[in-house]
């Protein structure tokens, strides 16, 4: 599918739904998909109903740039955001841990991931992070 048309909205959502569940996808074919173009009208379409607390419609955009770009730390770490706004923490910390995971220097991506600890209730881990 995507290899005839990678520019399909709901092939690549598909992808990054599957990416989300813990499904492992070949690095390179990943790579050849990534189109920053795409990605950076949906971050800030999140970023619009993020500052206008619609969190859920904000996790949604994140996930539509994410499917576009999926090795952009920021878009992991902005629906982190959201997930904790929507108490989807294990979801947050699953974003957090992959926005460090591409970064691990990004300071933000502790700050999410203390932020989901917190909200699981697991306080010594959360101030570790």
């Amino acid at each position: 599918g995507l290899k005839l048309d990678p520019t399909n909205a709901q092939l690549k959502l598909r992808l990054q739904a599957l990416r989300d569940d813990g499904h492992k996808t070949n690095t390179d074919e990943d790579k050849a998909l990534v189109s920053e173009e795409l990605a950076a009208p949906l971050k800030a379409e999140g970023n619009a109903a993020f500052s206008a607390k619609k969190f859920k419609d904000a996790a949604e955009k994140y996930t539509a740039a994410l499917s576009h770009n999926p090795f952009e730390k920021i878009f992991y770490s902005n629906r982190s955001a959201c997930y904790v706004e929507l108490d989807e923490c294990h979801k947050a910390l699953s974003d957090a841990d992959m926005c460090l995971a591409l970064d691990p220097s990004f300071a933000k991506g502790y700050s999410r991931k203390s932020a989901a600890l917190f909200q699981l209730g697991r306080y010594p881990e959360a101030q570790a992070a």
